[in-house]
């Protein structure tokens, strides 16, 4: 079998359930678009067929990708997506459709690339999203069932605050989030976020104020933070940080 794909340096793979590859399938990626080829001889088609799994839809890198909590609404997936092209994207898996997503929700107001996307429930359900130049913002998602028999959900995204910047360094960028919500009934959550310049920062979000508030920050790191993370104990919660060196 041959098939052209552009390039032997390009990212691929194949896969078969038999030497004689009656069941088979190629994947490669070429100019941001993966193509998947498929050969099942069992059936009435002979040979490769090709494709498309998901076209670009973000137009650059994707860099953070979250699922939204099933408590939003039931028996539905929602996520949310954003990238290099500073593009929120809030989406619905569609299965029963030919794309098998539905985008309910576009919204473009970071001014450089969205590298980190957290979810938290406390009155509200709340996305954080952050990354170049320090922007870090929370926006107030709200679904609901729909009527129709297409299946897709009534979905509301509304920017409820803007986090402010501290570094003199234009060039920080926030490499990574976890939130939670530590008094949901209050609409409190913390955010740990760590920095490019190796800084830690541990932020209050009061809902009800629609205010972030810094509750402590050091410089544990000598070089540049890649990930955070956090682990709740019986009354203590533990966060956990990586980093380039």
């Amino acid at each position: 079998v041959t098939i052209n794909c552009g390039g032997g340096h390009r990212c691929w793979g194949f896969s078969t359930k038999d030497a004689k590859l009656n069941k088979s399938a190629f994947a490669f990626i070429r100019k941001e678009v993966l193509y998947a080829y498929f050969r099942d001889t069992s059936s009435v088609t002979d040979g490769f067929k090709e494709s498309i799994l998901q076209s670009n839809y973000h137009g650059r890198e994707v860099r953070a990708l979250r699922f939204l909590p099933s408590s939003l609404c039931q028996d539905v997936l929602l996520f949310a997506t954003g990238g290099e092209d500073t593009i929120l994207r809030i989406q619905q898996y569609t299965p029963h459709t030919a794309s098998k997503f539905h985008t309910h929700v576009s919204i473009r107001k970071h001014t450089t690339v969205i590298k980190n996307i957290d979810c938290s429930q406390g009155m509200s359900t709340l996305l954080f999203t952050s990354g170049g130049l320090e922007e870090f913002r929370c926006w107030k998602v709200e679904a609901s069932p729909s009527s129709s028999n297409n299946g897709l959900v009534h979905l509301n995204c509304l920017e409820v605050a803007t986090c402010p910047t501290l570094s003199v360094d234009i060039e920080s960028r926030i490499m990574d989030t976890t939130a939670f919500a530590i008094a949901p009934n209050k609409g409190l959550h913390i955010i740990g976020a760590v920095y490019s310049d190796a800084m830690i920062r541990f932020w209050l979000f009061n809902e009800v104020t629609r205010k972030f508030c810094l509750v402590a920050d050091g410089t544990w790191h000598a070089k540049c933070i890649l990930q955070i993370t956090h682990v709740k104990v019986g009354d203590k919660v533990y966060f956990l940080t990586s980093a380039t060196d």
